[in-house]
């Protein structure tokens, strides 16, 4: 359905949205380590940790085939190589959608911490949501979950980091010097 809004400049910005997807939360948990409280970069990678497990946990249990390779006969406009995530893209990984959910996510803490990181990353994640299926890389039912699953898994994750934040683990190891 989208072949007819294709335009090689919109393609070359929902790529750069999708290309970028490596670099927010680095970005955002650099700015937040660096800038805020400590508690504020745990609970950010409380909430990673927590839709990480949900997203991978869906790729287990709903193992569908990417548009990309499942519809690929259908396509009769090409949008070119995805280059680096051609090479390393595994074909059962789409619901949920970790795109979506993951910038979602980094957009919620960058909210919470910067509201002009917030707004700086805004047309890049917004973007990025519509590039996973215009670039044909997700489902549009795989975007909506992963967006709906995110704000779960940081309510959760707040929730854990509250009652089991600071839980301390104390081991030794016992350590021998010969001579």
């Amino acid at each position: 359905m989208l072949q007819r809004y294709t335009h090689p400049i919109l393609t070359a910005w929902m790529r750069f949205a999708y290309n970028f997807h490596p670099f927010n939360v680095p970005l955002v948990a650099l700015f937040i380590y660096l800038r805020r409280s400590r508690s504020n970069f745990r609970e950010m990678m409380s909430g990673l940790v927590v839709l990480s497990f949900f997203g991978y946990l869906g790729y287990l249990l709903v193992p569908a085939v990417g548009p990309s390779y499942a519809l690929k006969d259908q396509y009769f406009i090409d949008l070119g190589p995805m280059q680096f995530m051609d090479y390393v893209k595994i074909r059962r990984d789409v619901f949920p959608s970790l795109h979506a959910g993951i910038s979602f996510l980094v957009w919620i803490y960058a909210y919470r911490n910067s509201r002009l990181l917030f707004w700086i990353l805004s047309p890049v994640i917004l973007s990025l949501w519509i590039s996973t299926v215009y670039l044909r890389q997700h489902y549009l039912i795989d975007v909506v979950v992963g967006l709906a699953l995110t704000p779960l898994c940081v309510l959760l994750a707040d929730w854990l980091f509250e009652h089991f934040g600071d839980v301390r683990l104390s081991f030794s190891i016992p350590i021998e010097f010969s001579q």
